[in-house]
């Protein structure tokens, strides 16, 4: 720490003046006291702290591979990004490295030769030395630095000590070849030797599995041969008994069918008699019977010419009171349909729009085919434009909305033409009105509708490219 002198001059401070009367030990005290008060803390190192060159090469050294150690390291250039309180320097180095053991190689095709052993080429001899360059970035935290190298020509592509490789190694050249040459030679003789063995074990096996199937081929030819020979004995025996059984069947079965026919023949005699019996007691049957259904058939059909002859009159006074009854309903109906279709005619006239509205909308969902056709075509007369809402089956949503324009429309014929059109495009079409159904076709479309029980027209459209469709003419 570095702390400023405080001086004191008795002659030039004014307020000494104050200490005449004091004794010189409490002025010294004083004075001392006063200097105390003006000593100011100074920083150790005015400059950023550095990381030590020690420090560096620590970190360089563990960012080398196994065997290289720095020997001396020189920073060429380095900038603080930093300040004094957090510095972060950036650093470019130069060091000289020295090999501390020998690094190898492995030589590929003589190690298959000698598997599982690797066969090593030596590459770089220990005590080689090496130039490296390189830059690091260094941050101080927690009373230490943290230090990042980047190497920029690495020694790792050299080669590997020998205690990395994977397996046992020998070295090229080396005795250690032959050692291994010589075990491998030795282990091949001690297989060979075991297969032979094997081979003959093999072959000793085989001669003593086949004594013993020829012996148990030869156990089961004298089974069978025994067996054969108590078959043909049971076999001949077996012949003479059925020869036996044979004969005497052959005449139990002569002297049976002599009785048979004999039974037969009496039997055919009975036969005969009582078909010839009843033979006539059918025929006598029969023309009983005949006689019984003759008289009762005439009796019945008596009868029934009497009850039809009644049930014919009946029937001709019922069919002239239904025709009287139909002529009166069908003189109501026209009466009152003539008196429906004047009120719409004389309606239709009436200049109130509101009334016109109410009447056309009565007759539209009447039952009256006739009603509704005049109703229709008062309003195809107007050549109104209606607009056509095209949903798809199975969906409530609005998919397009079309234009139809009744051009033309004879109401004497019923036919009408027209125009329908939509965003982008329209077709001509031609229609008849016919028993309140409105008919419409196109180039590409069919169109059919009714009036539904709200009084609107609605109906469906089919088209060549397009499935079925569901519409409302508002």
């Amino acid at each position: 720490m570095r702390s400023k002198t405080c001086t004191i001059d008795p002659f030039a401070n004014a307020d000494w003046q104050l200490l005449e009367n004091l004794s010189m030990f409490k002025a010294l005290s004083l004075a001392l006291s006063l200097c105390a008060v003006f000593v100011l803390p100074v920083p150790a190192h005015a400059n950023a702290p550095e990381p030590e060159v020690a420090t560096l090469a620590e970190a360089v050294a563990n960012a080398l591979p196994s065997g290289w150690r720095v020997e001396d390291l020189e920073v060429v250039v380095q900038i603080n990004d930093g300040d004094a309180i957090d510095p972060r320097w950036r650093l470019r180095f130069e060091a000289e490295l020295e090999l501390s053991a020998t690094l190898y190689q492995a030589d590929r095709e003589a190690s298959d030769s000698l598997r599982p052993f690797i066969v090593l080429i030596e590459t770089q001899a220990a005590g080689a030395t090496r130039q490296l360059y390189g830059t690091a970035r260094a941050q101080f935290m927690g009373g230490q630095w943290e230090i990042d190298v980047a190497l920029e020509n690495p020694p790792d592509r050299v080669g590997r000590l020998r205690d990395l490789f994977e397996g046992p190694t020998v070295l090229a050249g080396s005795d250690e070849v032959d050692a291994v040459l010589a075990r491998l030679d030795a282990a091949e003789t001690l297989a060979s030797e075991i297969e032979a063995e094997r081979a003959a074990r093999r072959i000793a096996r085989e001669a003593e599995l086949k004594s013993l199937m020829a012996a148990q081929e030869a156990a089961e030819a004298a089974v069978i041969s025994a067996h054969d020979t108590g078959l043909e004995r049971m076999t001949l025996r077996l012949e003479a008994t059925e020869a036996e059984m044979e004969t005497r069947q052959s005449q139990a079965m002569a002297e049976l069918e002599t009785a048979l026919d004999a039974m037969q023949a009496a039997m055919a005699a009975e036969m005969a008699a009582a078909e010839a019996e009843m033979q006539a007691l059918a025929e006598r049957s029969v023309a009983a019977a005949q006689a019984r259904a003759d008289a009762t058939a005439m009796a019945e059909e008596a009868e029934a010419l009497a009850a039809l002859a009644e049930a014919e009159a009946a029937r001709a006074a019922a069919l002239v009171a239904l025709e009287e009854a139909r002529a009166a309903a069908l003189r109501t109906t026209a009466e009152a349909r003539a008196a429906s279709l004047a009120a719409l005619r004389e309606s239709l006239t009436s200049a109130d729009p509101d009334d016109q509205r109410l009447v056309l909308h009565d007759a539209l969902v009447s039952d009256e085919p006739l009603l509704v056709r005049d109703a229709l075509a008062f309003i195809l007369a107007q050549k109104p434009e209606l607009a056509l809402e095209y949903r798809k089956f199975g969906s409530e949503d609005v998919y397009s909305v079309q234009i139809l324009t009744i051009q033309e429309f004879d109401a004497a014929t019923g036919t009408l033409k027209g125009q329908r059109s939509w965003n982008n495009g329209g077709r001509e079409f031609a229609g008849t009105l016919l028993d309140g159904r409105l008919n419409l076709s196109d180039r590409d479309c069919k169109m059919t509708f009714g009036i539904d029980d709200e009084g609107v027209l609605a109906g469906d459209m089919q088209c060549r490219n397009r499935h079925e469709a569901i519409i409302k003419l508002n």
